[in-house]
């Protein structure tokens, strides 16, 4: 690996390279329960928040609404999360 002294290295350059070591360090760990970085955002996302409709959830993360219904479905199928059915307080539709 490439040592050069802190002083010659610009502040970028130094936020870039933890920015990447912190991504790494972060996929290594949910990957031990074999997620990817999507599902690992909604579990983290929804233990903050414990409940939220997977529209709401889908404008949090700036992910597709198709993209979290199959991320969900998925982590369903592995006892990771459980999706429930209530009326919405706005329309009183029904929402998973």
């Amino acid at each position: 690996m490439f040592q050069c002294d802190i002083n010659d290295a610009p502040v970028i350059g130094i936020l870039g390279i933890v920015s990447h070591r912190a991504k790494v360090a972060a996929k290594d760990m949910y990957s031990v329960f074999d997620l990817n970085r999507s599902q690992a955002s909604i579990l983290l996302t929804l233990h903050h928040c414990e409940s939220m409709s997977q529209k709401d959830l889908a404008k949090q993360l700036n992910i597709t609404a198709p993209s979290i219904t199959s991320s969900i479905r998925k982590m369903e199928q592995f006892g990771y999360c459980l999706l429930y059915t209530s009326p919405s307080p706005r329309d009183g539709a029904t929402s998973r």
